[in-house]
């Protein structure tokens, strides 16, 4: 995913990671070695994420630099600052927010030509055609491809770029996704914690989005649990669910929307009552 940021962006990452892991002093020159840069690009870099990141404190000496704070929490914001401003993944999320738009909306947002957009685009896809079955299309605007793939690479773009309470899904508030992944809990013996739950209700709501599009996985009848369907839609509570599903979503929480929701979790073999 990181693939998709700018040259210097990815440079920049890397070497902060290096400072982050490796905890000890680093010579300009040897930074330039291993990030495969002059060491006026590293100069050039260090001030960059010194002004970018001023909750961190760099050390400098005759023996080089390093970072002295470096627990898990301040990489994480390191890796939310640079998916938060990277054009090509600012194109990706509108594109996803907004499909069916008009190509000229997107130059518009961006401040960018018609031209430069379809060469974006371009880069896009081909980072993307690595690793997943998918790509973005601008006649129509819409992301095409294998659907799992697509729900996949977005939630997990969801939770790289942002921090654990915020929510960008304007057109989904989290209260009913909350309210359903109680009763899945409740019926069923998935294990969860407060990263788990996270994770779930993104992928939820990117499937969600994804359903709103007019988007549909093919579910295999003989790979999903039918038992764990019809305990969470007899289950006490799914009525009010649903009601606020249709509420607050205008989506009918029926066994079908249910099924596209939980379509990776309902398989056999994964839940256990």
């Amino acid at each position: 995913m990181r693939d998709l940021l700018s040259k210097k962006s990815h440079r920049q990452l890397e070497l902060l990671e290096l400072l982050f892991e490796h905890k000890r002093w680093f010579h300009r020159s040897e930074l330039a070695e291993l990030l495969n840069c002059t060491e006026r690009a590293v100069k050039d870099d260090l001030s960059h994420v010194k002004s970018a990141f001023p909750d961190l404190i760099f050390h400098s000496s005759t023996n080089g630099i390093r970072i002295i704070n470096t627990d898990d929490s301040d990489i994480e914001m390191v890796y939310h600052h640079f998916f938060k401003h990277s054009t090509h993944f600012s194109i990706l999320e509108f594109i996803f927010f907004n499909e069916g738009c008009q190509a000229e909306s997107i130059c518009k947002e961006f401040y960018i030509s018609s031209s430069s957009l379809y060469r974006i685009i371009s880069q896009i896809n081909k980072v993307i055609k690595k690793q997943f079955q998918f790509e973005i299309s601008l006649t129509p605007v819409q992301i095409i491809g294998n659907e799992r793939d697509i729900r996949y690479f977005f939630a997990q773009y969801f939770s790289e770029k942002y921090y654990f309470l915020e929510w960008p899904f304007e057109n989904f508030s989290s209260e009913p996704l909350s309210q359903l992944l109680e009763l899945v809990y409740k019926e069923t013996s998935f294990p969860m914690n407060l990263s788990t739950h996270r994770m779930l209700k993104l992928l939820l709501v990117t499937n969600l989005y994804r359903i709103k599009f007019g988007h549909f996985m093919e579910v295999e009848k003989d790979s999903f649990n039918d038992q764990s369907l019809d305990f969470l839609m007899q289950a006490e509570g799914i009525e009010g669910v649903a009601k606020n599903f249709e509420l607050e979503y205008n989506i009918s929480l029926d066994e079908e929307v249910v099924c596209q929701l939980f379509v990776s979790y309902f398989q056999k073999n994964v839940f256990h009552r």
